[in-house]
């Protein structure tokens, strides 16, 4: 499925530059593209500054299953490859929760625990 999201994302991009009125482009990536690597989740810090350099581990996400993150990390990556050198200026957002007018009919019960805080009773529960 990364893959073809990285697919996607390029073919994105190679529309941008075909054509002609579109010089910039803002490609929505996620934060989980950013942080996932050995070192997190299990120091419990995230990286204290997340730039243009910080790159979520793939076989990292692959080995932990965490497919969602690997598919925004490939898709981001490809994006990246396919602009450079091209008369395209691409920026992407990473954003870490996006929500709406819509979130809490769609989402889980999980998502409006994770919204609610650690503090809310049976939200979250201490694994080791």
């Amino acid at each position: 499925m990364a893959s073809l999201e990285a697919h996607a994302a390029e073919r994105v991009i190679e529309a941008c530059v075909r054509t002609e009125s579109v010089r910039k482009c803002v490609f929505t990536s996620s934060l989980l593209a950013c942080v996932w690597r050995q070192n997190y989740p299990h120091d419990r810090r995230f990286p204290t500054i997340i730039d243009e350099n910080c790159w979520s581990d793939e076989n990292f996400c692959r080995d932990n299953k965490l497919w969602f993150a690997l598919g925004k990390t490939a898709a981001e990556k490809a994006a990246w490859r396919a602009a450079r050198g091209r008369d395209l200026k691409l920026v992407t957002i990473c954003p870490a929760l996006v929500t709406g007018p819509g979130f809490r009919r769609r989402n889980s019960t999980a998502s409006i625990a994770y919204l609610k805080g650690p503090y809310w009773p049976d939200a979250y529960h201490e694994t080791h």
